[in-house]
This record gives structure tokens, C-alpha cells and sequence, in this order.
């Protein structure tokens, strides 16, 4: 697997600062290639779109199939990226004549800056920020621009009081892409003052003769880091190649964001997206960051340890998925307690989700109210039969 794995890191390190061609020509020329192997990260770490940028003049180098599916994804992204850039732009054109700032996130946002030149990043969704204040506006103005709120199944209050977004689909359409309007970047915290802030430092970009508002560098990678506490692909690399183009473009107050990260004790978060940076892309992280963010030693080799063993695992399924997760869930927060205590008071939707259940099923509001005994029996399981 290493020279896969190898040849997939050189063609993200070509992607984010050039070079490193010779050594793909090399290993394409010399080496044999398990492409589906090859084509298993390319998915996973959602890179295809720009794996063809780099092999498409390469063509005759790899196998047809995959350059047919390493350019379909890439106009898939192409044309999704413009219908999405396209709306985003309708959506702000309509917040900002009613006075109401609107904050592109990650993707969206990513478009008018570090992927402007390739706008073909993989996404599904636009994430929205708003003030919290001027959420029922907000609500009102989608809903006039033909979109309609989507709970999926959940009561209101649910979403209102447990998480930071809510999503919204094309009215009489289930389909992507979707607005996910956040009026938070995490879940809520008892020590949390990134959002302050944040909207002191936004900045615009003028993209299509208009004034875009885009998120500072600093916050956006603050963003990033975050974004690998929620569940999913805990290791996929698609937002680290967004934190690598960020540090590339733009010189990083380094001050602000170790701040930020003491302030709101999310610096094993940071540390932990920093050190995927640094790993896979030979990110120049001042020394005096790992310092000045005070992570113990022992956590440090934790996560060093879990990035390197779990990126490039060949198995890929929802059980390990969940494994993963849990593992991580207890290296991304700067004390036990934090973990410990998310996990006890975990809301009952997340805790159905979780476990593959109906949220409000009477079965699952059974194991909820037992959720004391369930959780610990569940992760025991897993430990004895870990297929």
C-alpha cells in the first residue's frame, strides 16, 4: 500500500505547491499500481477532481477506466460548483438587500478565494452563517427564495437548542444541492467565544462585481479544525488540502488563532488539524505554535499516532467509521472531562443516529434512559468483535 499511498500524497503535494512531478512520472512509470486501491483514496479523501488536473497529461500512464472516472468527477465538480457558486450568489444578492450579513463557509466561501483559479472543490451543500439574532429573517428570506426547512423527522427545538445549523432544500425538491444555515461553527459550549470575533474579522473579495464577505484565514482554519469533532470521515483529508491552501496563500496570524484556541480550549483540535498539515504536506508550522499551545506530550504521540495508523486504512465501512470516531472523540478535546460529559448528556437524536435507530421510537427511548449501560456494553462489543 505505501506506494499508493506515497503516489497519493505527491499528487496532493503537487496540487498545493507545485513540483513533485518527476516522482509521480516515476512512480506511475516504474512502480505497479493496485489502481483500485488508487482510486479508493482519490474517493475517500474526495481528491479526484484535481487528481485529474494533474494526470490528465499523463493520460497514457494510467488505465482508461480510471481516467474516464477521474474526469467525470472532475466536470461533475465543475458543473456543481457553478450551480452552487450561482445560487449562493442569488441568496447574498437578497440578504444583502435586506440588510442582513451572510457569511459564506468552507466550500462556498473557499470558492471565492484558495479555489477561484479551479473551482471544482467536491461538495453537496452550501454552509451559510448568519447572526443567531437574525435566524427567523434568514428562515424567511429562504424560504421566499423557494426553499423549505427540513428537520428530518427531528422536533424544531432539537435543532434549535442541541446544534448549530439547520438545512434547507429546494421547496418541493430533495435534492443538492442544499443550504445548511448555521448561526454557530460548533455545538454549544460552556466556554466558547470564537463567534465575536469572527464577525470583527471578516474581510471581502470582490468575485463577479461584487462584494463578497469571506471568513478571516485564521478563522477559517479554526473552522477546519473544528469540523473533525462532527462524525463522519474523522480522517478524510479533503478539509486538511483546504488548510494546506489557506497556509500557502496567506500569511497566518499565529498569535490570534493560539489564542482563539486557549480561549475556547480546542487546542488538541488544533493540534490535531496542524499536525495533519504538517505530516502530509510538509506544512511549515512555526515551532512556537506547538509550544504555545500546550498540548501534553503524551497526547501529542496519541494523535500523531492515530492520524499515521488510520489515514490510509484499506477497510472503509460504517463500524469502523463509528470506531474511529470514538477513538478520535477522546484526542480532540483538551481534557477528559469534555468527552466524557458530551457523551453522558448526548441528546437522544444524536444518540439514535449514532446507533442506527429511530429517534423517537420506543425502543430507542429505552436505551437512551439506559444510555449508562448501553453506551459502555456497545464499545465493549466492538472491542471483543471488532468485525
Amino acid at each position: 500500500m505505501n506506494k499508493e499511498k506515497d503516489l497519493f500524497l505527491d499528487v496532493m503535494k503537487k496540487s498545493t505547491s507545485g513540483g513533485h512531478l518527476e516522482k509521480i512520472v516515476k512512480s506511475l512509470s516504474q512502480n505497479k499500481i493496485d489502481w483500485q486501491l488508487l482510486r479508493g483514496f482519490f474517493v475517500f479523501h474526495e481528491f479526484s477532481p484535481f487528481a485529474y488536473l494533474v494526470f490528465k497529461d499523463l493520460a497514457s500512464l494510467l488505465p482508461d477506466d480510471l481516467m474516464r472516472s477521474l474526469k467525470y468527477d472532475y466536470y461533475s465538480a465543475l458543473f456543481s460548483c457553478e450551480y452552487i457558486w450561482n445560487e449562493f450568489l442569488r441568496i447574498s444578492m437578497a440578504f444583502e438587500q435586506a440588510g442582513i450579513d451572510i457569511l459564506p463557509m468552507k466550500g462556498v466561501g473557499f470558492l471565492a478565494d484558495i479555489y477561484l483559479e479551479r473551482p471544482v472543490r467536491p461538495m453537496i451543500d452550501m454552509d451559510l452563517l448568519v447572526r443567531a439574532e437574525c435566524l427567523s429573517a434568514a428562515e424567511e428570506l429562504l424560504n421566499g427564495l423557494g426553499y423549505r426547512k427540513e428537520l428530518h423527522g427531528l422536533k424544531e427545538s432539537y435543532w434549535r437548542e442541541c446544534q448549530y445549523h439547520i438545512t434547507f432544500y429546494k421547496r418541493e425538491e430533495k435534492q443538492v444541492p442544499f443550504v445548511e444555515l448555521h448561526w454557530d461553527i460548533d455545538y454549544k459550549r460552556k466556554k466558547c467565544g470564537i463567534l465575536p470575533d469572527l464577525w470583527g474579522r471578516i474581510r471581502e473579495a470582490r468575485i463577479d462585481s461584487r462584494n463578497i464577505k469571506l471568513f478571516s484565514p485564521e478563522n477559517s482554519l479554526l473552522s477546519l479544525a473544528l469540523h473533525n469533532r462532527r462524525f463522519g470521515k474523522v480522517l478524510s483529508l479533503k478539509n486538511v488540502f483546504d488548510a494546506a491552501l489557506l497556509l500557502n496563500k496567506y500569511t497566518i496570524d499565529w498569535d490570534y488563532i493560539v489564542s482563539k484556541a486557549k480561549d475556547n480550549n480546542i487546542c488538541a483540535s488544533l493540534f490535531f488539524s496542524l499536525y495533519q498539515i504538517k505530516y502530509f504536506f510538509d506544512g511549515d508550522i512555526p515551532e512556537s505554535v506547538w509550544k504555545e499551545l500546550g498540548v501534553s506530550g503524551h497526547k501529542q504521540r496519541a494523535i500523531q499516532s492515530f492520524i499515521e495508523e488510520n489515514t490510509f486504512l484499506r477497510a472503509n465501512n460504517s463500524l469502523k467509521n463509528k470506531n474511529l470516531y470514538l477513538k478520535s472523540h477522546f484526542l480532540l478535546y483538551d481534557n477528559l472531562w469534555e468527552p466524557v460529559d458530551y457523551i453522558l448528556n448526548i441528546p437522544q437524536e444524536q444518540f439514535a443516529k449514532f446507533y442506527g435507530m429511530g429517534s423517537y421510537e420506543k425502543r430507542t427511548e429505552f436505551l437512551y434512559r439506559n444510555r449508562l449501560f448501553y453506551i459502555p456494553f456497545k464499545m465493549i462489543s466492538r472491542i471483543i468483535n471488532p468485525k
